[in-house]
């Protein structure tokens, strides 16, 4: 991992022409510890996190090469660099249970056509699923106080301990605000999801089901990606649309766009379903959905929906299982957007993974009751990602297009309620 250095110089930072706090100034104000067997630490509900210095020049190691008759892959070291690091590169949205996911829309530069969109250069891998499950890879950190000006954020994700060096740290009351650059230009919509009028457009959902109506098993890398049935929880033989539907704990599905793999997508799980996701520095998420609570539920991450990004290349080869046949421990990406770390629990983390990581200890309240709507916008101008919780003052509704306006108009906040964090 790269160092880490303290953004000890910044006190606020003008967003869209209104001042925000850091993430350290919201924890000051109040800060709790979850679970006590656990070192997750929540600090203030916000409706908005803010991340800066995105994008860092680095390189991970790509799979280049894998086999039903060996455990290990062939890996080559692959350099990246820009505003945005491998978050310009082609991502895929991932859903977990429970959850009731009905709306989505992906929005694009409008001067990008849908094919260059989708052309970029856990069980989840970190701990979101069985993946950590099965190799328990455990790191040994120390936890630091939060009071701390160049604090550390430690939390425990299923399991396994992880930690990073809080670069919204406060400052001394001279620090000047820092503004940070509005998007500019029309937004197009490239894809759309409507659960509740089975509509579905530029997207194809799949989940890991290989070897049931579509895709590949093997005792070795067991399942790959398959198409999703309609209820999410099984395979299937074509591209379905999600009904309208609850997805329980521990289940997951994958949403990438509807053009298929290939050559630009690199080296893929030989056959597995392979499509493109979402690349570009810039582009915008929507999602409508709701995180009920399931209190009977048992087993791996139960009652722990989420909602999270991953380097599309980690599921196309394999998102769980033998560490070199995937890029994910060395630094490809992952972006946990709203993730539930304890069953039961009413707050939704955020956190980067990658080889400069980073996340917040201030939270968004689980939409356990009623859905939501919120965006997730990646400005490649200003190497910086917003989570936003809309509401009805946003003004978004879904259209075809948006303008930059729009956007700006959405990422308008209470200064008291978005955090700013530095990565």
């Amino acid at each position: 991992m790269r160092s880490f250095v303290a953004a000890g110089a910044v006190l606020a930072a003008s967003i869209n022409g209104a001042l925000a706090l850091t993430s350290q100034q919201l924890c000051d104000v109040t800060k709790t510890k979850g679970d006590p067997s656990l070192n997750n630490w929540y600090c203030s509900a916000v409706n908005a996190i803010a991340y800066q210095n995105v994008g860092t020049p680095g390189s991970y190691k790509a799979v280049t090469s894998m086999s039903n008759s060996a455990a290990q892959c062939s890996q080559a070291e692959t350099p990246y660099k820009g505003a945005m690091g491998t978050m310009a590169e082609d991502w895929a949205i991932h859903v977990r249970g429970p959850i009731k996911f009905t709306k989505m829309a992906v929005y694009m530069p409008s001067k990008t056509t849908k094919r260059e969109v989708n052309t970029g250069a856990h069980q989840r891998r970190h701990g979101h699923q069985q993946f950590h499950e099965h190799n328990k890879e455990v790191r040994e950190v120390q936890e630091r106080e939060l009071e701390e000006r160049a604090d550390w954020t430690v939390m425990t994700m299923d399991g396994k301990v992880v930690s990073w060096r809080n670069n919204g740290a406060g400052a001394a009351a001279t620090a000047a605000p820092t503004p940070l650059a509005k998007i500019g230009g029309n937004w197009k919509r490239t894809g759309f999801y409507d659960a509740e009028k089975g509509t579905l457009d530029g997207l194809t959902f799949l989940n890991h089901n290989g070897g049931s109506g579509s895709g590949v098993f093997d005792y070795v890398h067991g399942n790959s990606l398959s198409y999703a049935s309609a209820d999410g929880l099984s395979g299937a033989a074509s591209p379905q649309v999600l009904k309208n539907t609850l997805i329980p704990s521990n289940k997951e599905f994958a949403i990438f766009s509807d053009v298929k793999c290939d050559a630009d997508c690199g080296f893929v799980r030989p056959g597995t379903v392979a499509y493109k996701g979402f690349g570009g520095p810039s582009k915008a998420f929507v999602f409508q959905f709701q995180m009920p609570h399931e209190p009977s539920a048992t087993g791996l991450n139960p009652d722990m929906s989420a909602i999270w990004m991953l380097n599309a290349k980690i599921p196309r080869t394999l998102q769980y299982g033998e560490a070199t046949c995937s890029c994910w421990d060395t630094g490809c990406g992952e972006f946990d957007i709203f993730e539930i770390l304890e069953k039961g629990s009413t707050k939704c983390k955020s956190t980067f993974h990658g080889n400069t990581p980073g996340g917040d200890s201030n939270y968004f309240r689980r939409p356990a009751n009623a859905p939501i709507t919120a965006a997730v916008i990646f400005n490649g101008d200003a190497s910086s990602a917003q989570i936003q919780i809309l509401d009805a003052s946003s003004g978004f509704n879904w259209d075809t297009a948006i303008t930059s306006d729009m956007i700006s108009k959405m990422t308008t906040n209470d200064p008291n309620k978005i955090s700013l964090f530095s990565l």
